[in-house]
């Protein structure tokens, strides 16, 4: 889908891409529109990913999700530009 990302420009035009496609709490709850981000992101590299919800699921205010998921996408755009990472492993759940 996406293609091989050979310069910054490119990076950028995905970014903008990805950021505007309908990734929007709409389409579904928070673990399931992250995991759709960062599978199409990284969808045409041999990066390994696991993407997981732990514990059960509980609904938070919808600005909190709606934080989370730009803070979630930051995130995965700047390992996706920096890291060189092999293997992303992406974890939402409640910690104590």
């Amino acid at each position: 889908m996406l293609g091989k990302i050979e310069s910054g420009y490119e990076f950028g035009q995905l970014a903008l891409r990805l950021l505007s496609q309908p990734n929007s709490l709409e389409e579904g709850d928070l673990p399931s529109v992250l995991e759709r981000f960062v599978t199409q992101m990284f969808a045409n590299t041999p990066v390994k990913l696991v993407c997981e919800a732990i514990g059960e699921p509980y609904p938070l205010p919808k600005e909190a999700e709606t934080n989370l998921l730009r803070i979630g996408q930051e995130a995965l755009t700047n390992v996706f530009k920096h890291a060189k990472a092999s293997k992303i492993r992406v974890e939402l759940g409640k910690s104590n």
